[in-house]
């Protein structure tokens, strides 16, 4: 997070705005700036699964797979060559293959410099730290039947591989998929990141009207139809750009903070 977006965050806070942080991950696993940010309000958890109040240190549980959806997903994906994840409400578990393939991605390495940083070094070393291996997901589920499961992440060294868990899925109508290049993420029907800002609006009293939402992956692609404005990442996937309302410079341009000051007249 950079000066800029820190020193937005807290103006917006300044103006009665309502912070939200959301995210595929489970709590465990986002760093201490922003689950201990004041000018964050709410961290909307694992696409949509929880909700995390920062004032209160609580987390609201809004939606969780069934046993037999978990297993009916990992056969899906396993069949099409996926390495997974499993995050259940206590933490997150990943099989071997697919930590190795996530400590890869955009995600750990971090989006707003080219080079690694020691800040982003440490935070490996932390995510290596609070999360636990399994050799396998349906071995785990297994040896573990009262796990609650709320998202499975898959992994894929294919597109078509990927195509094709996506039609497996689908079949069983009872997952929301939230699509990357060679990546989906996985939650029961309903559970995404629109509806679970849908219901925190609720709570809060607000209006479509009132939100205004920022993305760059496919899991954002569901606040759409929640936020009256949806405000595409300049970096984002091409699926999320061509849907925006308004598209903002990149995270290395401190586009999130270039939009907020200009709709707010920061």
């Amino acid at each position: 997070m950079s000066k800029k977006t820190k020193h937005t965050l807290k103006e917006l806070k300044r103006k009665g705005a309502i912070n939200v942080a959301a995210t595929g991950r489970h709590i465990s696993l986002i760093p201490d700036f922003i689950r201990h940010n004041r000018n964050i309000d709410y961290i909307l958890c694992v696409t949509g699964a929880s909700i995390f109040e920062r004032k209160t240190r609580s987390t609201t549980y809004l939606w969780q797979m069934t046993t037999q959806q978990a297993y009916l997903a990992i056969a899906s994906c396993k069949s099409a060559g996926a390495r997974l994840n499993l995050v259940t409400r206590e933490r997150a578990y990943a099989e071997k293959a697919a930590f190795a393939a996530f400590i890869k991605s955009s995600a750990v390495k971090g989006q707003t410099r080219e080079k690694s940083s020691l800040g982003q070094i440490w935070r490996l070393v932390k995510m290596m730290l609070v999360s636990s291996l399994m050799d396998d997901a349906a071995g785990y589920l297994e040896a573990h039947p009262n796990a609650i499961v709320e998202k499975i992440d898959a992994f894929f060294d294919r597109d078509e591989e990927t195509a094709q868990a996506v039609r497996l899925l689908e079949e069983h109508g009872l997952f929301e998929i939230a699509q990357s290049p060679r990546y989906l993420e996985i939650t029961a029907k309903n559970c995404n990141k629109g509806n679970g800002l849908r219901w925190l609006s609720e709570r809060l009293h607000l209006t479509k009207s009132d939100v205004i939402a920022f993305g760059d992956s496919g899991n954002d692609l569901s606040m759409l139809e929640c936020a009256g404005l949806f405000v595409a990442m300049g970096n984002a996937e091409p699926a999320v750009l061509t849907r925006a309302g308004r598209i903002a410079p990149s995270v290395q341009d401190d586009g999130f903070s270039a939009v907020v000051r200009d709709v707010f007249s920061i």
